[in-house]
């Protein structure tokens, strides 16, 4: 009664496999289904999707909370009394919403019986969110990666992890563990293999940036579609380089600019920033008149360097170019990536990483994956690497980029 969909980067859980599955299920005339997601951006996301394909739905939630308030119930009510809304509602055959507004909405289910749950992005939905939903269905299908970063958990692990031993023994062992990884684990232990698959072929990254993570990540599963971006070997840059920091994005795909560490800063590094402020000039000026938000973005560990950075930027730029964390940088993707490490002491590094043991007992990096896997076509990392390479898994990252990228000594891009 449930089937899980692994979803790396790029594979195109949302775009291309959902839309298909609810194609396909729809097929059949008895068919009612309830899509959920974690985040309003997400639900969002599926909602423009659906209606691209031609296919009709109702959402839940409020208007302030999405960018299609004409698809919500309540808007619906508006216009229509409350026999016919009823009407219209049993007629209905998809059910969109975040799972707090399908929670907060129980009358839904007096109102419909679904035959299928389609969980997008299910990583980041705990056993505690999806419990009461599944009991009001007939089966699941659940799309996520693991190996991305998880729900977030106020507890810690001491807290969260679960005591009962008769639990335990039955494959739960800590309640930030999301239902997506036990089942998965659950389906590894007992050779479920018609329960679960990978998807393989990744749509996003160009090979040279694919590379690392497909090996330390996914086993060396993840190929690439064969777009027209991915087979390309040089840059598609609209306008020529007129500086020598412009010259050296313009040619290479894959970059780390060293920096040394700044002694007196937490949480920020002011070289850096001005760092990644110069590399931003040259990036836009370099992607021409057509630049826009989809080309790039600045991705950082800590809060502090976004803002550090983005009071750096010239003017014209602040409303172009997003700079956030690695959290709020997750499903997203650009042409182009900068990354600010902004770590100055070895003791920072624990804060650095995300580290979890997968169910195939290959141990993961989700921070670090997340970072790598959002860039379609070029990445720059900027960092101290005396501090990165202190964590064996950035050292490996720092000796493939020297292999098979570009190393920027400290102190080029300020020449």
């Amino acid at each position: 009664d449930y089937a899980l969909i692994q979803g790396p980067p790029g594979t195109g859980k949302t775009a291309r496999v959902l839309r298909t599955l609810v194609e396909l299920l729809l097929r059949s005339p008895e068919e009612v289904l309830l899509i959920v997601a974690y985040t309003n951006r997400a639900v969002d996301e599926i909602g423009r999707t659906l209606r691209a394909a031609g296919i009709d739905f109702l959402r839940l939630g409020t208007r302030e909370a999405t960018e299609l308030p004409e698809t919500l119930i309540g808007t619906t009510a508006q216009r229509l009394t409350a026999a016919e809304l009823q009407r219209a509602v049993a007629r209905c055959r998809v059910v969109l919403g975040t799972i707090a507004s399908v929670l907060m909405t129980p009358e839904l289910f007096a109102l419909k019986t679904f035959t299928t749950l389609l969980v997008d992005e299910a990583s980041q939905l705990l056993e505690s969110h999806l419990v009461g939903v599944l009991a009001a269905v007939r089966r699941a299908i659940l799309i996520g990666d693991e190996r991305q970063l998880p729900a977030v958990v106020v507890q810690g692990a001491d807290h969260s992890a679960v005591q009962d031993e008769r639990l335990r023994q039955r494959g739960w062992r800590n309640w930030s563990d999301s239902l997506f990884e036990r089942l998965l684990r659950q389906c590894r232990q007992y050779g479920w293999a018609h329960a679960y698959a990978l998807l393989q072929r990744q749509g996003r990254m160009h090979p040279i940036l694919q590379h690392f993570p497909s090996t330390v990540f996914y086993g060396g599963h993840l190929q690439p579609a064969g777009l027209e971006h991915q087979q390309s070997e040089r840059l598609p840059f609209r306008a020529s380089p007129q500086s020598p920091l412009e010259e050296l994005v313009s040619r290479h795909r894959l970059l780390f600019v060293a920096c040394v560490p700044d002694a007196e800063a937490y949480g920020y590094h002011p070289e850096e920033a001005a760092l990644v402020s110069a590399l931003v000039c040259a990036l836009a000026r370099l992607w021409g008149e057509e630049f826009s938000e989809r080309h790039l973005g600045v991705i950082t560990l800590y809060r502090r360097q976004a803002v550090l950075i983005r009071q750096q930027l010239p003017a014209p730029l602040r409303g172009v170019v997003t700079v956030d964390t690695v959290e709020r940088f997750q499903g997203s993707e650009r042409e182009s990536i900068v990354v600010s490490f902004a770590l100055n002491h070895c003791w920072e590094l624990r804060y650095a990483q995300s580290l979890a043991t997968m169910p195939d007992g290959v141990v993961v990096d989700r921070k670090l994956n997340v970072i790598l896997t959002r860039a379609r076509q070029q990445l720059v990392l900027v960092g101290c690497p005396a501090i990165l390479e202190q964590i064996p898994l950035y050292r490996r990252l720092l000796e493939f980029v020297k292999h098979h990228g570009c190393w920027v000594a400290p102190g080029f891009v300020r020449q």
